[in-house]
């Protein structure tokens, strides 16, 4: 939290700053003479006859044969901007305020990989009266977190469902007729066992979202009863709301028509909330006895809770994923045209019923807008009740199974529970 400054006139700071990272250091790869010079002692000499050696081809002519680095293909320079502006001042009577506001964006090193994060920050004391004292302090940030996430495997525990054990242990070179850099799997590969997948596949055409809303409020309330007792109550509030999207395409691990997954076309969206709360009350007497002697009595009261809340939806076997832009771009709306919260869209999931696709939850949530329907209270309350909420047109006798939660398989509050 910035530091409270001293009184004065209103102090206004601004700084930006822009930057270009890039990968320092690559791994030292093999490139294509080593790594076929390694297959002809592991594989038998027909072996090598009827692949890496055939048209004619010697071990020295991959020597100018170019061999494809995956890193170069999956990293890039990226460009980050970062923004800072804060206010702050003071007077006499002992007002203090700090206010900042701050902007990051950045472009991953790996492509298609980005993250964004808005902060505000502001602290406040203020002197009500002589015995009476405010302090507040409020912090609140949203981040948005795009891309593949190289340590974590993809379906499985193996180290091999990593991205970057893709991109490190894919082949540099092909034998003749082989196109490893537009193949999704490489044939050499043992699916059975080992789970490498084309890396720049996967960074192009795995969608995964990370929207985090943070909130972290203080204040607390001193009262100097008389100069011997002291009463102080705080208050504290924390929001955490987690909202992941993920959707996996033909071209994906998953997604793709031979997936040891057997999940086809797939996607999923969850929610994870955590909202806590405590209250901290202290009644403090202090006297001086004496000149050897003190008296310090203390009486208090502590309150707190917790609750946790996580939601989600997903979907298989989607049979096409034209449409999926689309979705995507509706789920965008929702948010950032109609102005609705998380509460709102899976309040549209519940009155959709389980065998509902988006655009039913697309249509709900049109409808509320229409009907200026904002908020929870509104959509179960008598306006929702006259027809509101019933009243839904479906642009389609069916609705479509092209997005990302067609049939989805899975619709329920798996944790709710205060603690």
């Amino acid at each position: 939290m910035p530091r409270i400054c001293n009184e004065g006139k209103p102090t206004v700071n601004f700084s930006a700053s822009f930057s270009l990272n890039k990968i320092a250091n690559k791994a030292d790869l093999m490139d294509s003479y080593e790594f076929v010079r390694l297959q002809s002692e592991l594989i038998s000499e027909e072996t090598m006859n009827k692949s890496y050696f055939s048209e004619g081809l010697t071990l020295d002519d991959y020597r100018h044969i170019p061999g494809i680095d995956w890193q170069d293909q999956l990293y890039r320079t990226a460009f980050q901007q970062n923004y800072n502006v804060s206010l702050s001042g003071g007077n006499k009577e002992g007002l203090r305020y700090n206010v900042g506001f701050s902007a990051l964006d950045q472009d991953g090193i790996i492509i298609r990989s980005n993250f964004q994060r808005y902060q505000g920050k502001a602290n406040f004391t203020l002197p009500i009266s002589k015995k009476l004292t405010l302090n507040a302090n409020a912090n609140y940030s949203r981040t948005a977190t795009n891309g593949v996430t190289p340590t974590t495997a993809q379906t499985t525990s193996s180290s091999s469902g990593w991205l970057m054990y893709s991109v490190w242990g894919y082949r540099p070179v092909t034998p003749p007729g082989q196109d490893i850099l537009d193949s999704m799997l490489d044939e050499a590969v043992d699916g059975s066992n080992d789970y490498r997948f084309n890396p720049v596949k996967t960074a192009k055409n795995e969608y995964r979202k990370t929207l985090v809303d943070y909130l972290n409020a203080n204040l607390a309330l001193t009262w100097k009863i008389t100069p011997d007792l002291t009463f102080k109550t705080t208050g504290g509030y924390v929001l955490n709301k987690r909202r992941r999207e993920e959707f996996n395409g033909s071209e994906t691990y998953t997604g793709y028509a031979g997936s040891p997954s057997g999940k086809g076309v797939n996607g999923a969206i969850y929610w994870t909330d955590q909202t806590s709360w405590s209250n901290e009350n202290t009644l403090n007497y202090k006297k001086r006895l004496g000149r050897s002697h003190n008296l310090d009595l203390m009486a208090g009261l502590s309150l707190q809770g917790q609750k946790n809340t996580y939601d989600g939806v997903a979907s298989t076997q989607i049979t096409s994923e034209e449409l999926t832009l689309g979705g995507r771009k509706a789920i965008a709306r929702w948010y950032e045209v109609y102005g609705y919260d998380d509460a709102m869209v899976q309040e549209a999931a519940v009155q959709a019923g389980p065998k509902r696709d988006l655009w039913y939850w697309n249509s709900i949530l049109k409808t509320w807008n229409a009907k200026g329907l904002r908020n929870i209270h509104d959509v179960r309350g008598p306006v929702a009740a006259a027809g509101a909420s019933r009243n839904i047109r479906v642009d389609r006798d069916t609705p479509s199974g092209n997005d990302i939660l067609k049939n989805a398989t899975r619709r329920r509050s798996l944790i709710k529970k205060p603690e």
